[in-house]
């Protein structure tokens, strides 16, 4: 992520969380559908497609969307 387009604190918000996503991905993958794989697939492309508009707002809804779609996906 590009630090010149965010605050210091929402680019920690992005690492941290980014950071967990990859964690739950990797301890569960093996756990997924192929429709669970494809729908973590789309949040990502929009996630970053977002982050890439500089649109914050929505880039962090993405982020967030994508937590709970794991969430789901393992409880």
């Amino acid at each position: 992520m590009n630090k010149d387009n965010f605050t210091d604190e929402e680019d920690e918000w992005f690492k941290s969380n980014s950071g967990l996503i990859v964690q739950l991905i990797e301890e569960n993958y093996d756990y997924f559908s192929p429709e669970q794989d494809e729908a973590l697939g789309l949040c990502n492309t929009s996630m970053q497609y977002w982050i890439e508009k500089q649109n914050i707002k929505r880039a962090m809804w993405e982020t967030q969307n994508t937590l709970k779609i794991l969430r789901n996906i393992i409880e």
